[in-house]
């Protein structure tokens, strides 16, 4: 085994465990009635779903066609663009004293759609040379986050006490999984992250920032509290499901997926802040 097998079994398995943890935390975490509730808000639920799934993702291709990036930049930005549902959203919702429940099945629904929008939109969207088999990516989807999240569901149903007991320590191999994956990628391309300071590819990840947060409050409906919850929660992106998709690809795209997706946290975390 070389040492090139022995990092990707190290990166692959702290990535895994990422993404399980995180959708098994999610599950844990809400009754059925607190996903299904805010799922008949239809009017504010149509427009969560047209700027995470049409939007930001053809915002994100248009800025790849019109700056001269290379491919494998052009596919980092996408991957992470066409990964809505981030799990930290309903936190930056209890921040910025949004609406709270709203988060949580806006989350939800997009999480549940981006099974089977992700393999669309990374067929459509993504250049010829970083195709990836949509088959695969939905078998991965189910596996890892589908999975994971119906367990969870299942145990906060019927082992309630259980589930709220195991919480804090699935959150925590979420959160250091995380750590670890951010870790062993910015070590191991040091210099292809150094060269990514000042790029068009950080640029552009700043412009999708900004885009993404006026238009989520834009289309975030008559009140101030879903508004900012729109713009925040729509800003960051699924970082787990970007960072698995990218993996097997170069490792430029991890890079910029990472670049991308951190700047979106920070933007979204310091605008629900204010």
């Amino acid at each position: 085994m070389t040492a090139k097998d022995l990092f990707d079994i190290i990166y692959n398995g702290f990535l895994y465990a990422f993404m399980i943890t995180t959708f098994l935390g999610i599950g844990i975490s809400y009754t059925a009635s607190q996903l299904k509730e805010p799922l008949k808000r239809y009017n504010l639920m149509t427009r969560a779903v047209i700027l995470n799934i049409i939007l930001i993702p053809a915002i994100a291709f248009i800025f790849t066609l019109l700056f001269p990036i290379k491919e494998a930049v052009a596919t980092g930005i996408i991957l992470v663009a066409i990964c809505p549902g981030a799990p930290f959203g309903p936190k930056l919702a209890q921040v910025e004293n949004g609406d709270v429940p709203y988060s949580i099945g806006s989350m939800f629904l997009l999480a549940m759609i981006s099974i089977i929008t992700i393999p669309l939109s990374a067929s459509l969207l993504l250049p010829g040379d970083f195709s990836l088999d949509p088959l695969v990516i939905l078998q991965t989807l189910v596996l890892l986050e589908l999975v994971p999240l119906i367990i969870g569901l299942g145990l906060k149903a019927v082992y309630n006490e259980l589930a709220e007991g195991w919480k804090p320590s699935i959150d925590q191999i979420s959160n250091i999984s995380l750590v670890f994956v951010v870790i062993l990628m910015v070590v191991s391309q040091l210099s292809a992250v150094i060269s990514v300071i000042g790029s068009l590819a950080l640029l552009i990840s700043v412009l999708l920032v900004i885009a993404s947060l006026i238009l989520g409050y834009v289309l975030g409906g008559p009140q101030e509290e879903t508004r900012r919850v729109t713009a925040t929660t729509g800003t960051i992106r699924n970082n787990a499901v970007a960072l698995l998709l990218a993996a097997p690809l170069q490792p430029l795209v991890t890079i910029v997926a990472l670049v991308y997706a951190m700047l979106a946290v920070v933007g979204g975390s310091l605008t629900a802040g204010q």
